[in-house]
């Protein structure tokens, strides 16, 4: 009934020249605002699929009953499970790289985010999770006898947002952190975990470094020996022959220190940057 007064209304004031029908079209357009939920995707690795949701609202701020165009450039990186309708599926290619926009328009107002699709699997990077990435389970856990290792997991400003991870520890004693995704993924099409880090104190008697163990999917009698030298720096972890099962991965990274490898003392390090790649 609101639509059918406002056509009216339009067929009015545009038959009796009061305004010109583009100019109404223009000022009804501006009274309203699309938005797209996720609004920060950012980033899709070659497969992934992602739902998209449309928010259309009026003058008021009241949100609209109504379907959305929606449309992807270009095409050649990925497709869409439909062309209007409040939701919308997309799904990434398989093969190609590159950067891509989503587009939602209702009325003749338009929004848009950017997508850039690669082949990598992102966990972390600049203070956003992977898609695949379960937000409620990034967890650090500590033990040991004697008491727990003191381990704390925060978020600062450091060459863009990274992760920092602080834990102080005596004899025996050991902490950590965890991610994991929301569903157990097949990862064995990868060959490398890559990420950037850097160290911010150690009471190493080996200077500004920092031993530490990564391990994937709970497979402790795996875990990678890493070292951690000074400043930024892009580390890289050939998982070949690393005796990793990496076809039902749910715990895709797992940093862990201990007293035993680490030594005992305090250390902070960031890290950024966090992923798998094909190549």
């Amino acid at each position: 009934m609101k639509k059918l007064i406002l056509l009216s209304v339009m067929f009015l004031l545009c038959s009796f020249s009061i305004i010109s029908c583009g100019q109404l079209k223009k000022l009804i357009a501006n009274k309203l605002s699309v938005s797209i939920e996720p609004s920060e995707v950012e980033y899709m690795s070659n497969g992934s699929v992602q739902t998209f949701e449309s928010i259309v609202k009026n003058a008021r701020g009241e949100k609209m009953d109504v379907d959305v165009l929606w449309n992807f450039t270009p095409s050649s990186l990925g497709t869409l499970s439909t062309s209007s309708g409040k939701t919308v599926v997309f799904t990434a290619d398989p093969v190609s790289k590159g950067s891509g926009t989503l587009f939602a328009e209702y009325s003749g107002v338009k929004r848009s985010i950017s997508i850039e699709i690669s082949n990598a699997m992102l966990l972390y990077r600049n203070g956003k999770v992977g898609n695949n990435i379960d937000v409620d389970n990034l967890n650090t856990y500590s033990g040991g006898p004697g008491g727990a290792g003191r381990m704390h997991f925060d978020t600062v400003d450091d060459n863009g947002t990274c992760w920092q991870f602080s834990i102080t520890m005596g004899s025996g004693q050991y902490g950590g952190f965890y991610m994991q995704f929301l569903n157990a993924l097949d990862l064995s099409s990868y060959k490398y975990l890559k990420y950037s880090a850097k160290v911010v104190y150690s009471d190493s008697g080996t200077g500004n470094s920092v031993n530490l163990n990564i391990i994937i999917n709970d497979e402790a009698g795996n875990a990678i020996a890493q070292t951690i030298n000074g400043g930024w720096n892009d580390y890289e972890i050939d998982l070949n022959g690393t005796g990793i099962s990496l076809t039902n991965v749910l715990k895709p990274f797992n940093i862990y220190f201990v007293a035993d490898f680490t030594g005992e003392g305090t250390y902070t390090i960031r890290i950024n940057n966090i992923r798998f790649e094909r190549d």
